[in-house]
C-alpha cells in the first residue's frame, strides 16, 4: 500500500498489489525486484532499462518497503513519492501471499 496512505489512516484493504518475483541485494540491501500494475507510480527515472512498473521492495529488520533506509522512508512528497528519487512511489507491505 502507499505508505503515504498509511500514516493518514488505519487502512484495512491495500490499494492495490504488486509482484516480487525476484531476490538479491540493491546498493548493497536485501531486495525484492518488482512490478507495479500502477506503472507512473513506478517509472524510477535512474533506471530507465528497467522499464516503467519495477522497482524495488527493501527488507530489513523493521520494514518491508521501497524505501532504502529509515530517512527515505519519510522523505515523501506530497504524492508520496520518495523525494531523492522522482517516480519511486513510497510503497510498504501490507499482505504477502506466496505460491508454491
Amino acid at each position: 500500500m502507499s505508505g503515504l496512505r498509511q500514516n493518514n489512516a488505519i487502512i484495512t484493504d491495500p490499494e492495490h498489489y504488486v509482484m516480487l518475483f525476484a531476490y538479491g541485494t540493491a546498493g548493497g540491501a536485501d531486495a525484492f525486484l518488482f512490478w507495479d500494475p500502477d506503472a507512473q507510480a513506478t517509472n524510477i527515472a535512474s533506471h530507465p532499462a528497467w522499464g516503467q512498473g519495477f522497482g524495488c521492495m527493501f527488507v530489513t529488520a523493521d520494514r518491508f518497503s521501497t524505501a532504502i533506509d529509515a530517512a527515505d522512508l519519510v522523505a515523501v512528497d506530497k504524492d508520496g513519492n520518495h523525494i531523492n528519487e522522482p517516480l519511486r512511489h513510497r510503497y510498504q507491505m501490507f499482505y504477502l501471499l506466496t505460491l508454491p
